[in-house]
């Protein structure tokens, strides 16, 4: 190992992404993926209405999404764990 303790696997694993990632920037993240959802399924349809199924399931698969691009190595239920 080149610069000492951790190979990149394990610096990036999910017990070390959650200790890097607190309850503050969890929060942040999912208030923006929120948001960006909200307003994807908005701009596609003229509304959005988390109560209807395909709006709430479209919403749902892009929060995901987001998700598993900003945080690839944290599994959804630590990332979930860090909200409450």
């Amino acid at each position: 190992m080149a610069h000492g303790l951790y190979s990149l696997p394990q610096l990036f694993s999910s017990t070390a992404v959650s200790l890097i990632m607190d309850k503050i920037a969890a929060q942040k993240l999912m208030a923006s993926a929120d948001a960006t959802a909200d307003a994807i399924i908005t701009a596609r349809h003229g509304y959005f209405d988390i109560l209807d199924p395909a709006l709430g399931a479209e919403y749902d698969r892009i929060v995901y999404g987001i998700l598993a691009e900003e945080i690839p190595d944290m599994i959804l239920a630590d990332f979930m764990a860090l909200l409450w």
